[in-house]
């Protein structure tokens, strides 16, 4: 028996049915394209706009912090300029008395100067107002077993001494840390106390100060004969008057003192004419007036940073009053 099979052909409606059900599909999709584009589309101007902003905040803070920065290094100018005034305002302000030289400062050892003038010996100098001293503090030690005080560098006032009396001036610290309490075990030495000592005219005058001071002298001198008896007071007997070299002071002098013919410390010292240290000795003729100070082996005064000595600064400072 033949089955007969039977072809089912779709109606027109059928075919509109599915042709709407492919478009709806086609739409749906289309869509979906457009939807995500048009979200790609506002991140993407969401980003842009982040950025922007993002720029201009970033910008608007560098310019508050370049004002900010500006603001304040024109301060700090301002005061760097007002500090400079100051310490250039001190420099130049004669003193004329040991009293107004002799402050306390907290500047560094060698930052700030005054010039002392002595209208008696008539001279004037720039010293300055601390220097950095190796008997200015001291500490309590013990390392290594050590149990004692010992000596500490510090920065002291400088002060002018006068002792016109004997037309005299020292320059030294005003004063200056002292061990005592000395103990002694197995070859070493030990320290229990640490005083604090003011300096003073009879403490630079005794033989055994081992306080460094500049002991400046003056004296009245009509001509070169005075000159050398002059030099044999200050520098022994056997001295003499040596070569004279102008300065930059107009009629002032330099003047070398001569031990002769003796060239060897051994030499100098039998002839009683040592001169195995720095010494300044000035001569001013016409005013009749002679400046003369022993300033040693090694320097006095120091700067505290750099560290570095004061010494010649303070020498080549040095002035006759004129006129007087």
């Amino acid at each position: 028996m033949d089955t007969q099979i039977t072809e089912t052909v779709p109606t027109q409606n059928e075919e509109q049915k599915v042709e709407t059900s492919k478009s709806k599909k086609r739409f749906a999709q289309k869509g979906c394209i457009v939807g995500c584009l048009i979200v790609v589309f506002v991140l993407f101007v969401i980003f842009i706009i982040l950025i922007f902003l993002s720029n201009k905040i970033i910008k608007t803070f560098d310019l508050q912090y370049k004002a900010g920065n500006d603001q304040s290094e024109t301060s700090i100018s301002a005061e760097v300029q007002d500090e400079s005034t100051k310490s250039a305002e001190d420099i130049e302000e004669s003193t004329g008395s040991a009293e107004d030289l002799n402050q306390d400062t907290e500047s560094e050892a060698g930052d700030t100067w005054k010039t002392y003038t002595n209208e008696t010996l008539g001279f004037s100098l720039k010293i300055p107002l601390v220097s950095e001293t190796s008997s200015g503090s001291c500490v309590w030690s013990e390392s290594d077993g050590d149990h004692s005080y010992r000596p500490k560098e510090g920065i002291v006032p400088l002060k002018i001494f006068e002792d016109l009396t004997n037309n005299t001036v020292y320059l030294s610290i005003e004063y200056f840390y002292e061990l005592g309490g000395k103990t002694t075990e197995d070859s070493h030495t030990y320290f229990s106390q640490c005083d604090k000592v003011t300096n003073s005219l009879a403490e630079l005058k005794s033989t055994d100060s081992a306080i460094d001071a500049w002991e400046i002298v003056g004296a009245e001198v009509a001509n070169d004969t005075e000159l050398t008896a002059f030099i044999k007071e200050q520098y022994g007997s056997g001295c003499s008057l040596g070569a004279k070299t102008e300065t930059e002071q107009s009629g002032v002098f330099d003047v070398t003192v001569s031990s002769g013919e003796a060239d060897s410390l051994d030499e100098q010292i039998v002839v009683d004419c040592e001169l195995n240290y720095i010494y300044v000795l000035k001569y001013y003729p016409s005013a009749n007036k002679v400046i003369s100070w022993g300033v040693g082996q090694s320097a006095n005064f120091f700067s505290s940073y750099p560290y570095e000595s004061l010494d010649n600064e303070i020498i080549d400072s040095f002035k006759f009053l004129e006129g007087k």
